[in-house]
């Protein structure tokens, strides 16, 4: 199971012949989306920086609204939530399991979640959890949130990054949420790839921050 790390909000994961890839972002980002043809591609809210559905090759099938939906193994879940930067506009969490292993990617989430979204999504085993704020939860709220639902491996999106202007961007860098945690539970990937099988999960640091390809 090969998980990479494409920037923003957008990851793409691989285990065999099957593909998922999350968020996919449009020009402006100071930095390109790679070239990834998949056979899911989820889409947490339509906004140009995660749904830039053209940016990506071939014919795929594209999930964007609530509910659930065949998956890779078992269904995919689509939870509705909020987004964040003080506007109500709806957030999805999709969550399904693919490699053995249990993924849920929570989008621009702007709040805190409630007890029946919690228990829609628990247990899982990695979580990719937006952490940078203005626009979402930001360091703290998302330590409080891995605090709740638990996650054997965490990975920070949706971060300020050094190819991206500053003035004109309000997150925070992954370091201000990482640096909440123990050090010992932190691991940095400057190559944005991690090799996972299920055996692995809760032998690993528990917090894998990829950053180094932006």
């Amino acid at each position: 199971m090969i998980i990479e790390y494409l920037g923003h909000s957008s990851f793409y994961l691989k285990d065999g012949e099957h593909t998922w890839l999350t968020d996919p972002y449009g020009p402006g980002m100071g930095f390109e989306l790679p070239n990834r043809g998949s056979e899911v591609v989820t889409v947490s809210h339509a906004h140009p920086d995660h749904n830039y559905i053209e940016g990506v090759p071939g014919k795929v099938r594209v999930l964007d609204h609530a509910g659930s939906f065949p998956g890779f193994e078992g269904d995919i879940q689509g939870v509705l939530s909020s987004h964040g930067g003080g506007k109500t506009i709806p957030n999805l969490i999709f969550s399904g399991t693919i490699g053995g292993i249990k993924f849920t990617h929570l989008g621009d989430l702007g709040e805190m979640l409630k007890s029946a979204q919690l228990s829609s999504l628990m247990p899982l085993d990695v979580l990719m959890i937006p952490v940078g704020g203005g626009f979402t939860i930001g360091p703290k709220e998302a330590y409080a949130m891995v605090y709740v639902l638990k996650p054997k491996v965490v990975i920070p999106m949706h971060f300020l990054t050094a190819r991206m202007d500053r003035s004109k961007v309000p997150l925070k860098p992954a370091e201000e949420f990482a640096e909440l945690f123990p050090k010992e539970k932190v691991e940095y990937r400057r190559d944005g790839r991690l090799e996972l099988k299920p055996e692995d999960l809760g032998k690993l640091p528990q917090v894998q921050v990829m950053t180094g390809i932006f």
